[in-house]
Formats: C-alpha cells, structure tokens, sequence
C-alpha cells in the first residue's frame, strides 16, 4: 500500500508527516520527516474485536485505539469516542489502563461525595421554603 503525505501544522510551521496505513493488520504507522524524530504506531479496531485476542501483548509504545470504546450525544447525535491504551512491551492487552481511566475513580469518588455536595432533600428544603407570585402588578411572597 502506497504511502500519503500530509501536512501537520505546528505553530506557523509545516512538517512533512507521511502515514502509512496497513488494513490487514489495521495498524496505523507515522513519521515526522523532517523532525526526524522517529515514529509511532497504532493500531485500530473495535472491543469486540480487541477482546478476542486475549493473549496480545502489543510492543512499547504501540497505541492500541478501541474505536467504539464509548460515546457520547451531541445536538441529538450519538458519537463514538475512541479509548486508548499504550504498549509497554509486556503486560497483555486485557490488562493495560486506557489512558485517562486513573481519573475516573477521582470523578466517581467525587460525584458520590456527599459531604460536599448538594442532596436532593436539601433542595426540596430550600425550594420549599418561599414562595413567590407576581399578579395584578402586586409581588406576594408567601410559605406554602
């Protein structure tokens, strides 16, 4: 498969980038020309997919993409997001953190945090406590 050139820009600075994309192996490998800098690699494919090799061990460095990994709604739209791992040479697959996933203890311990949070009876509580109406130009603050 013939190699394609595309144009990174960083800054005002353009690189010559060529990528070079295998379907068999669905393995996505890039280099930075002019940068001279080396290559990365990644490899594409959906969970179900990932999950029948459970005995992959993808090299250091390798970026393993999930390509359906979650979603989410925008403007009434499902769109998928991708989940990514990274290669260390030799721990399986199955076994490798997403990158981000150390956060998402964090956010769910912080969601559940009731100490500073806001509860639902709280809100009713407050919400209950003054009413107001505006009618026939005359403003009416009551308790119901």
């Amino acid at each position: 498969m013939d190699n394609k050139n595309v144009y990174l820009g960083i800054g005002s600075r353009q690189k010559d980038v060529w990528v070079k994309i295998d379907k068999r192996n669905k393995e996505i490998t890039m280099s930075v020309e002019k940068a001279g800098s080396g290559y990365a690699r990644a490899m594409v494919d959906t969970t179900e997919n990932w999950n029948l090799k459970p005995t992959f061990i993808p090299a250091k460095g390798l970026f393993i993409i999930y390509a359906d990994h979650g979603s989410i709604i925008r403007e009434g739209e499902t769109i998928k997001v991708p989940g990514i791992k990274v290669g260390d040479g030799m721990a399986y697959l199955v076994d490798l953190p997403f990158i981000g996933e150390d956060w998402y203890g964090v956010l769910q311990d912080h969601i559940q945090n009731t100490d500073i949070h806001v509860s639902q009876e709280e809100k009713a509580f407050w919400n209950a406590k003054l009413n107001c109406e505006y009618q026939d130009e005359t403003l009416q603050l009551n308790r119901k």
